[in-house]
């Protein structure tokens, strides 16, 4: 297991708690905004403080060092299948949270676009008529 950037990890929390800026997520989590830019420099991060984000927002430690799949909470699957790329295992982890009518409106919006791109591609194929 490769450690992982801070950076990264403080991202990726930030983005699951819809929080836009460091001082957002210093401030939620009760830290002071030069602690959290320390943290990024040094590429540091206390452990405790890691564990209790990851035991407040249901997020399984691993995600952060798995290299093959993404762990997740006991309210989701307990392993991903491996190879899913950072983004997927981002989106996975944003809809874990999400209120149910959310994901049905995003799942809705996805159905539509596949069916849009679909139809497009079946006229596209279709010779034109004279």
């Amino acid at each position: 297991m490769s450690r992982p950037k801070i950076t990264k990890v403080i991202e990726i929390i930030k983005k699951i708690k819809n929080l836009k800026t460091d001082s957002q997520f210093a401030k939620y989590y009760g830290k002071q905004p030069n602690t959290v830019a320390m943290w990024k420099k040094r590429n540091k991060i206390p452990a405790d403080f890691l564990r209790y984000i990851c035991e407040k927002e249901k997020i399984n430690l691993d995600w952060f060092f798995a290299e093959e799949g993404l762990r997740v909470g006991e309210t989701g699957p307990t392993w991903l299948p491996p190879g899913l790329d950072l983004t997927t295992q981002q989106i996975l982890a944003l809809l874990k949270n999400m209120p149910d009518e959310q994901k049905k409106e995003i799942l809705h919006y996805i159905e539509e676009k596949t069916l849009l791109k679909k139809l497009l591609a079946e006229r596209k194929k279709k010779p034109k008529e004279v």
